[in-house]
């Protein structure tokens, strides 16, 4: 943490993406980062330093190549195993976050609800999720969760 410094660009493994150090917050082991118009606080441990990539985080983003039309507005974790599934759902809602979708339907499927109770518990305490819902008939029932996204 004492080499780190408010400008550098570190890799941030649960999202995949490098952002800008926007904030060193010492006493919590954490950093405040920013990757396009998407600001997170994330543990130490889930950071790796980029050597010899030093940007103001004033004056430049760290963009990702993430468009509307580059980004499904679902992702479908039928028949994953929960861990699996909420790994990669939470790469999809950085993506759709990144990407600008305001609202997502996450299919989980209905079976004995274990997936979808895991999703919505997830849901729940994830820091760009406006607010959920379980899907219409229309969007799929029982089966869907839909999202809205801050």
């Amino acid at each position: 943490i004492d080499e780190l410094k408010q400008g550098d660009v570190v890799f941030v493994k649960s999202v995949g993406y490098d952002a800008a150090i926007v904030k060193i917050l010492k006493k919590k082991n954490r950093l405040k980062v920013k990757a396009g118009n998407m600001e997170m606080e994330v543990s130490l441990s889930d950071v790796g330093v980029k050597k010899g990539k030093i940007v103001e985080a004033q004056k430049r983003d760290i963009k990702p190549d993430m468009s509307e039309s580059s980004v499904a507005s679902n992702i479908n974790l039928i028949g994953m195993r929960v861990d699996e599934a909420l790994s990669k759902l939470e790469r999809f809602l950085n993506d759709a976050t990144l990407a600008g979708l305001s609202e997502v339907a996450i299919i989980h499927g209905v079976g004995m609800g274990i997936l979808a109770k895991a999703v919505q518990e997830h849901l729940s305490e994830h820091p760009l999720v406006k607010s959920f819902r379980g899907g219409e008939q229309s969007e799929g029932g029982g089966g869907v969760t839909m999202v809205t996204l801050k």
